[in-house]
């Protein structure tokens, strides 16, 4: 079995190569820039190793260096044994022994510029899927921005969903386990518009990862 560290820096090396760019269209589109100081909330950070896919999530397209400070809060349920921080001296990691359905006791209103959650919603159970979003939408700045990507469940044909289940045993044995959802990217996608997101749009990235980005309106709902 690979073990989890082996694991990660895998998903770690995909993410930074490929979610960055498939997040980037949609902000660019809409006009959106970050502000010089962004404030940022990763749900299931594990040991840290999506930090650089995030702050090069935020920076890729900054012309102007006009950002000076990322300071990134990384919650998950597993105390890791080692952090990885950022590479960018820009950036900050901070980490927390939290769940995610436990983010709005623990944080205050309309403090985040970003919430990403990559490689998490796997893990969540149902009713979690639909009260996590909420709670996203009640901590992100006005026109804060969600970026959600994971291994979903495939809602397709016969075949398709055939092959999503077979996929997400296979993921289940590398993981070691544990619980994983058949959920899919449209179910996710639905729950965060009810809350209250404006979907910019899905995208598709290698090794079957599937995500979009939600940005919020210009008042808490």
């Amino acid at each position: 079995m690979l073990d989890g560290p082996k694991l990660w820096r895998l998903r770690a090396e995909i993410v930074k190569r490929t979610v960055p760019e498939a997040v980037w269209p949609f902000l660019r589109k809409e006009g959106f820039t970050f502000p010089e100081s962004v404030r940022v909330l990763d749900l299931g950070c594990g040991e840290g190793y999506k930090n650089d896919a995030i702050v090069r999530m935020i920076t890729a397209y900054d012309r102007r260096a006009t950002i000076k400070k990322i300071d990134i809060h990384g919650i998950d349920l597993r105390q890791p044994k080692k952090i990885i921080g950022p590479r960018d001296r820009r950036a900050e990691f901070t980490y927390a022994q939290l769940a995610a359905e436990d983010i709005g006791n623990n944080f205050d209103p309309e403090s985040f510029d970003l919430i990403t959650g990559i490689a998490m919603h796997h893990h969540l159970h149902p009713q979690s899927i639909v009260d996590v979003p909420n709670q996203v939408m009640t901590l992100l700045k006005p026109n804060g921005i969600h970026v959600v990507a994971d291994n979903f469940f495939w809602d397709g044909n016969k075949l398709e969903q055939q092959l999503s289940r077979r996929w997400i045993k296979f993921y289940q044995w590398l993981e070691g386990g544990g619980f994983y959802n058949e959920c899919t990217c449209k179910y996710a996608t639905e729950k965060s518009h009810e809350a209250g997101f404006r979907i910019l749009g899905t995208f598709h990235t290698p090794l079957f990862v599937e995500g979009f980005v939600g940005r919020k309106g210009n008042s808490v709902c």
